[in-house]
């Protein structure tokens, strides 16, 4: 797995904007005169973003954090992923390299444990951001960065098999 630090997209910043739904299945009406038509399936492919928080100061993954890892790849098992984003970050407790260490281990540990959940490692973006995202609008500290965010962008159509 390859780190691509430096590759900070908007994407990010647009993070919680997401939507993590599934779309309906409709169905065709049948007329009245002729065979039934087959029923139309909508996608229930959808982008979808998730957080995984850790311990202060720990890039070990929990129970809970793999058990929400495992179900965000279960949500796009049947689509085609197009990329997966995945952003460390760390609060602003310590020295900057030491955080951005700290972010880039998360960061790595998550993707390995969704490629082991099966999602396509070829297109992993992994970076590590430290704590460049730990202050609110005002400088202050900001709460609860201790996380990874994973971004899983899906075509809005199932794979093909």
């Amino acid at each position: 797995m390859t780190l691509k630090n430096g590759r900070w997209r908007p994407l990010f910043a647009g993070f919680a904007a997401l939507s993590a739904g599934f779309a309906a299945i409709g169905t065709l009406a049948s007329c009245a005169m002729g065979p039934k038509p087959a029923p139309a399936i909508a996608s229930n492919c959808s982008s979808t973003n998730f957080p995984i928080y850790f311990a202060k100061g720990s890039d070990v993954l929990s129970d809970q954090a793999r058990a929400a890892i495992r179900a965000g790849a279960d949500m796009v098992r049947t689509c085609q992923v197009r990329e997966v984003d995945i952003f460390g970050l760390t609060s602003a407790d310590g020295p900057a390299a030491v955080d951005l260490a700290l972010s880039k281990r998360r960061a790595a540990n998550v993707a390995q444990a969704l490629a082991a959940a099966g999602l396509p490692e070829p297109l992993f973006d992994v970076e590590g951001l430290g704590a460049s995202t730990a202050r609110t609008a005002k400088g202050g500290p900001a709460m609860l960065q201790r996380k990874t965010l994973v971004v899983i962008q899906v075509a809005s159509t199932p794979q093909t098999s």
